[in-house]
């Protein structure tokens, strides 16, 4: 080819494009060389540029001017040439080799090298310095950890909040107040608001509600929401928990009502304010003291239940009354009626005046009608009479038990038993012998020819009666009218007696005249 190397390929300086003339002496001996550079066409990377030559990684920057010239690449930033995933232009960080193609953060490397718009973190935390780019760090100089409000600024607590936005910056569970009562607004967190829209200061049963007392409880929650010495009621009976006030609970872990002795909130069954544990009669509401111990109240005014009139002296205790009862009729005829009657009449010498209660019992043959009757008898009247009706159900005898009491006591101020008779007239009673009887033919009552015969007997009596009846009547007859004729007899007798002489004509004087008798 003429171009001064020799085409023996074991010589020297062999000419490695023995056809083709050239000048290339770098790489090979007599290829061509376009730009002169002494780097054949072939081996030139370059081959129209004669200040670059060879570009190992094959991303056209040589490898001089490349970075990562064993890694292909496009960025510009801080170095050229080297891998660039996001394609922002800077280089993502390299270890290279030997010194050659490292690429360091500190160096400028991408530190987000898969966001295009964020390439840049000065201070350090993760959060890119392009305030338009991806997650800006608002607080590029200073690094953080924020994310809630804004990134990459100092988050003392670590809840994601930075300390500016952050309400609580050293409680994690706890950003904002929005009533700025000093308690969070997260339900979840440490001591959160009951009530985050308005302010208050309640600590107790829950916090940041309105206390307007002070003493720790809501106003919601506060029996008391003006008194700050009170303010819990844990059984709910209206006396408060807390110690050593006026409506201190006696008995804070029961509900009561007692209200008497400086007891209170203890339980009262008989609700007459005095609590069981202080009350002689705990189920009897007009009662609850007893000095003499007998079981009997020192209450004994009007309507007062188990009243001692003596209650200083445990000998007596209930009133003196008497009483006395009788029966309307002294025989109950079933046949008239079940209904029958009685009276009580209960008398007191008392000076003062007595409830009486009268009650009977008759057993379960007896129904309908009141079982008791209460009455005030005052010292003037005496005395007090009662009526009762009730029914008896059958003939059986009766034992009715009559009590006076007064009302809550048990022990009676007399009793009175009346005897009943019942019957029935409507029911033919049958000795024991005539029954005997009937028992003994009364088999054959239920055979055929029994019953022919019985017939026939019945006929017979039939004809009998019928025959009776006849001479019955007939005898009344005869009766009647010999009573009728001794009637006649009778007037006749008395009768006035009337002359056989015929009345002379009228006319003639004196001769109408009767004569004297």
């Amino acid at each position: 080819d003429g171009d001064g190397y020799g085409d023996n390929a074991t010589g020297p300086q062999p000419d490695a494009c023995p056809g083709a003339s050239g000048t290339s002496t770098v790489d090979r001996y007599g290829c061509p060389d376009a730009d002169g550079d002494g780097v054949s066409d072939l081996g030139d990377a370059f081959p129209n540029d004669p200040s670059r030559t060879a570009d190992t990684d094959g991303d056209g920057i040589d490898d001089p001017s490349d970075g990562c010239p064993a890694l292909a690449g496009t960025s510009t930033s801080p170095v050229t040439g080297c891998p660039d995933a996001d394609g922002d232009g800077v280089a993502d960080a390299q270890a290279g080799e030997n010194g050659i193609g490292e690429v360091r953060l500190d160096a400028g490397a991408d530190p987000f090298p898969n966001d295009p718009t964020q390439f840049a973190d000065q201070d350090g935390d993760g959060y890119g310095d392009n305030a338009s780019g991806e997650q800006p760090d608002a607080c590029p100089t200073v690094a953080g950890a924020s994310t809630y409000d804004r990134f990459g600024c100092p988050d003392s607590d670590g809840d994601g909040a930075s300390d500016e936005g952050d309400e609580f910056p050293n409680d994690p569970t706890q950003i904002g107040d929005s009533d700025d009562d000093g308690y969070g607004d997260l339900a979840s967190g440490e001591q959160p608001d009951a009530c985050p829209g308005t302010s208050g200061t309640s600590t107790l049963d829950r916090y940041g509600c309105p206390d307007s007392d002070g003493d720790g409880q809501s106003d919601e929650n506060d029996p008391w929401p003006s008194d700050g010495s009170v303010w819990s009621d844990q059984d709910g009976d209206g006396f408060a928990d807390q110690t050593g006030t006026a409506v201190s609970d006696d008995c804070p872990n029961e509900a009561g009502a007692s209200s008497q002795a400086g007891v209170l909130g203890c339980v009262d069954r008989d609700e007459d304010g005095w609590a069981d544990t202080e009350d002689a009669f705990p189920d009897l509401p007009t009662q609850h003291v007893d000095s003499d111990g007998d079981g009997y109240g020192d209450n004994n005014a009007l309507g007062a239940e188990s009243p001692d009139h003596w209650p200083q002296d445990a000998t007596r205790n209930i009133a003196e009354a008497s009483l006395a009862c009788e029966l309307v009729d002294p025989v109950v005829d079933l046949a008239v009626g079940p209904k029958f009657a009685f009276t009580c009449t209960v008398t007191h010498e008392m000076q003062v005046p007595v409830t009486a209660r009268v009650t009977w019992d008759g057993g379960a043959d007896l129904f309908g009608g009141a079982r008791s009757q209460t009455v005030v008898i005052t010292p003037e009247a005496e005395n007090a009479t009662l009526w009762f009706q009730t029914e008896v159900a059958r003939t059986v005898p009766i034992d009715l038990v009559i009590t006076v009491l007064e009302p809550g006591s048990n022990a009676a101020m007399d009793d009175v038993t009346l005897k009943v008779e019942v019957i029935d007239s409507r029911l033919l009673e049958v000795d024991a012998p005539t029954q005997t009887a009937w028992t003994d033919v009364s088999w054959w009552v239920d055979d055929e020819r029994g019953q022919v015969a019985l017939g026939q007997v019945l006929l017979i009596v039939l004809l009998l009666g019928m025959l009776v009846r006849g001479r019955r009547i007939r005898t009344r007859w005869q009766e009647e009218r010999e009573a009728l004729a001794m009637a006649l007899l009778e007037r006749r007798r008395t009768a006035p007696p009337v002359s056989s002489t015929p009345p002379p004509p009228q006319g003639i004087p004196g001769l109408n005249q009767r004569p004297p008798q």
